[in-house]
């Protein structure tokens, strides 16, 4: 009978703690959600992600374009220089595009023998080139006027 009232208290403490030990919480792990703009001002993201805590960020979906400009990188919104995805993610963070003008090249072509012949121009997106102060010349024939010519891509 003595082994009896060892053992009923020793078995509540042995269930007891077994139900301490299975109601301890669950470390909470904590995500943090990672917005992507096009634009500094922009109100719609371009992209979200939801990212663990500590962990760095994957690329937005994929990367943004746009007809006169080339992605460069992602930064922050206040933010100059390119941000390293592989940073930890400590708190919510947004970041925006960072971008390039695309440019163009113009060539002038004035045909075998010409001599004079200007330079290229660079030339911005929706920019204008300007035309060339040089004009060329070719023995036997007299410059007229530049025009666009029908193997560009653009004519």
């Amino acid at each position: 009978m003595k082994k009896t009232f060892l053992l009923v208290p020793l078995a509540i403490i042995l269930v007891m703690s077994l139900f301490l030990v299975s109601c301890e919480d669950e470390p909470e792990i904590k995500t943090y959600k990672v917005t992507f703009l096009k634009d500094k001002g922009d109100t719609t993201p371009y992209d979200e992600k939801t990212v663990l805590e500590g962990t760095g960020i994957t690329e937005a979906s994929k990367e943004p374009t746009d007809d006169g400009r080339i992605f460069e990188y992602w930064k922050l919104v206040d933010g100059e220089s390119k941000y390293d995805l592989n940073t930890p993610v400590k708190s919510d963070l947004t970041l925006v595009a960072s971008w390039k003008i695309k440019e163009f090249t113009v060539s002038f072509i004035c045909g075998d023998g010409a001599e004079n012949v200007p330079p290229a121009q660079t030339v911005e997106f929706e920019g204008k080139a300007t035309e060339p102060a040089i004009k060329p010349t070719r023995t036997g024939y007299e410059f007229s006027h530049w025009a666009v010519s029908e193997n560009s891509e653009d004519a």
